[in-house]
């Protein structure tokens, strides 16, 4: 009766072994991360994406990668956003990025990568930082 159970302690574990094996096959056999988004060297930029960054992080569902600056549009700052920030320059900054719908939790692939181009509020500060912050309707929600 021992010889019994322990073969059937070795079958077990063989199928055990080879049913983790079949998990990696069933994601593709690759880790499904996106790419690490690096951080452009000019200040305006670096804060833009950086804002972009921080506003994806807030929302664990979402990935991004591929994140690229086409251009920034410098702004007259409006009175709201004179009150709160006192800022020296305003800037929208157009951010190209893609970004997908992926519950980390899931083995699923989540949903496509798409494309997608938004403008982001970048202030220079009194003090010549240029910080992110929140949209305040002065820049178009998407740029062109």
């Amino acid at each position: 009766m021992t010889k019994k159970y322990i073969i059937l302690l070795i079958l077990t574990i063989i199928l055990f072994c080879s049913g983790c094996g079949m998990v990696d096959s069933l994601t593709g056999g690759k880790d499904d991360k996106p790419e690490e988004v690096s951080l452009p060297s000019n200040p305006l930029e670096r804060a833009a994406v950086q804002g972009l960054i921080t506003s994806y992080k807030e929302s664990t569902m979402w990935q991004i990668q591929n994140v690229e600056v086409v251009g920034s549009t410098p702004m007259a700052p409006t009175g709201v956003l004179i009150e709160l920030q006192d800022p020296k320059e305003v800037y929208c900054v157009c951010v190209q990025y893609e970004a997908r719908y992926k519950v980390e939790w899931s083995t699923s692939q989540g949903s496509p990568w798409e494309k997608t181009v938004r403008n982001i509020l970048v202030i220079k500060t009194q003090g010549d930082q240029f910080l992110p912050v929140r949209p305040m309707n002065v820049c178009p929600a998407f740029c062109q």
